[in-house]
């Protein structure tokens, strides 16, 4: 089995890959290298609960690790390359994905759009100030970079009206 959740920033993505993980024994978690908001070696949720992960950005880096567990959590799929993600799925095991869709620009993430056309997906949806779902990740500030990563200091949930 291999399942994608995407979403927009703040759709409790992380919260939900925690909690699955919690409940998954024979299971590691995997985050990129990227995002070290919270240092290395963690998935932290926007809500504050956290869990041990392994921080990479190649394949090579996990081999050994994921040998003898059942499952796989990938969080931050957004930031890992096609091969990384062609390697997964040639893997017989179970395979859960999390991640954002589309850039602050609307523009689809290649390697999660990589996966939506090729197994099973799920969207998560944020809530707009507006009280309206949202599906966009609005970036307030920053630089004009696709790739800068922060937390509600630097983005937004917002549906369409507040895009």
């Amino acid at each position: 089995m291999k399942l994608l959740i995407y979403g927009p920033m703040f759709a409790k993505k992380s919260t939900h890959l925690i909690k699955s993980y919690k409940d998954s024994p024979n299971s590691i978690a995997i985050t990129n290298k990227i995002d070290m908001r919270y240092g290395a070696g963690k998935i932290i949720s926007h809500d504050g609960i956290e869990i041990d992960a392994i921080n990479c950005c190649e394949f090579s880096e996990i081999a050994e690790a994921i040998n003898g567990v059942e499952t796989i959590f990938v969080d931050e799929i957004q930031f890992f390359s096609q091969e990384f993600v062609e390697k997964l799925l040639a893997l017989d095991k179970k395979i859960f994905f999390y991640g954002l869709d589309k850039n602050f620009l609307g523009e689809s993430f290649p390697t999660t759009e990589f996966l939506q056309k090729r197994i099973e997906s799920v969207k998560f949806w944020a809530k707009c100030r507006c009280g309206m779902p949202a599906d966009f990740t609005k970036k307030n500030g920053g630089s004009n970079n696709i790739i800068e990563i922060g937390g509600s200091e630097l983005y937004e949930p917002v549906c369409k009206k507040h895009r």
